[in-house]
C-alpha cells in the first residue's frame, strides 16, 4: 500500500517539487506554505433487519468484492448524513427508508486503488415489516438474508463493518 504522498509529489499551488508530509494528516509545500489538511472522510451504513434477519449487500468491486456489507456509502458534499443515507440506500437497493436511528459510529481504513483512506462510519438502524421490492445497483452485485448468528467477521472485508455486527450483536437494538 502507498501513503498519499507518493501520489502526491507537487504542490498543487505553486506546482514545485517541495511537497511533503508535515503531520500525519498535514501535508504542506516548503516553497508557498501552502498546507493541505486530508481529513477523514464521512461514509454511513444501515443495518436493516426484517424478521429478526439482517440485509446485507454483496461488494460488486475491490475494496473486498464479493464479501458482505452493509448498504451504505459515502456522503457527498453539501449533504448531510441523513440525505446522504437515503440517497445510498435508495442506488444500492432501490427503496426509501424512513426514520432511520442512528447506533454508533466506528473510524475505517478504506483501501482503494492502493492508496489508504481514513473514513468515519456512522451506522444506522431499520426495522422493516417485511422485504420490499429490491433492484440492487451501484456497487452492489447482490444481497442476502441472514441472521446475526450465520454472519463471521471474516464475512466482511471491512474493519468498520465487523466492528458494527460485533456491537450489534453484543447491543441487539
Amino acid at each position: 500500500m502507498l501513503a498519499i504522498t507518493h501520489k502526491l509529489n507537487y504542490c498543487p499551488r505553486c506546482g514545485k517539487k517541495t511537497w511533503n508530509r508535515a503531520e500525519e494528516k498535514l501535508y504542506a509545500c516548503n516553497s508557498c506554505d501552502f498546507c493541505y489538511f486530508h481529513n477523514v472522510a464521512a461514509a454511513v451504513a444501515m443495518i436493516i433487519e426484517i424478521d429478526e434477519k439482517i440485509l446485507f449487500t454483496v461488494r460488486k468491486y475491490e475494496p473486498a468484492k464479493g464479501l458482505l456489507d452493509l448498504p451504505g456509502g459515502f456522503i457527498d458534499y453539501h449533504e448531510s448524513v441523513e440525505e446522504g443515507l437515503r440517497r445510498e440506500i435508495k442506488e444500492e437497493l432501490n427503496i426509501e427508508i424512513v426514520n432511520p436511528v442512528y447506533l454508533t459510529s466506528f473510524p475505517n481504513r478504506y483501501v482503494y486503488n492502493d492508496i489508504q483512506y481514513h473514513t468515519l462510519d456512522m451506522f444506522f438502524y431499520l426495522k422493516m415489516d417485511q422485504l420490499p421490492p429490491i433492484t440492487v445497483s451501484d456497487d452492489v452485485s447482490d444481497y442476502v438474508l441472514r441472521y446475526p448468528s450465520e454472519i463471521e467477521p471474516a464475512d466482511f472485508g471491512l474493519e468498520s463493518i465487523q466492528h458494527i455486527m460485533a456491537y450489534y450483536q453484543k447491543h441487539k437494538v
